[in-house]
């Protein structure tokens, strides 16, 4: 699943370095998920060039499929935690970008210590 999770995130940040950082891994090894997809599905599913991604034929009619499995992906784990007893969910915030860079950090140090 973490092949699908890493093409995904490649084609939303248009970049595999970018998404390798955001994801926790190496460029290389992102680079490595995308080619062992594309090997395990015998098709091409990106386009690389100096200017990004560009997603091929056979990655756009097999782009709803991945997006579907991850999504489904997510919620079994949700469900999972769930039965464990577990909250989780997503917490979205909306603020000023002075607020996000002074008092956010310390705000979200604090609710992690707690929760």
């Amino acid at each position: 699943m973490n092949r699908y999770v890493a093409f995904l995130k490649v084609l939303d940040l248009n970049s595999i370095t970018k998404a390798a950082q955001t994801l926790g891994y190496t460029q290389s090894a992102v680079s490595q998920m995308i080619q062992s997809l594309e090997k395990e599905l015998q098709l091409n599913l990106i386009r690389r060039s100096r200017n990004g991604v560009v997603l091929t034929e056979e990655g756009k009619k097999l782009l709803p499929y991945i997006e579907r499995a991850v999504n489904e992906y997510h919620q079994l784990l949700e469900i999972d935690r769930e039965i464990l007893g577990l909250e989780d969910g997503l917490i979205r915030i909306g603020t000023l970008s002075s607020y996000s860079s002074q008092w956010l950090p310390r705000i979200i140090k604090e609710f992690q210590e707690l929760y």
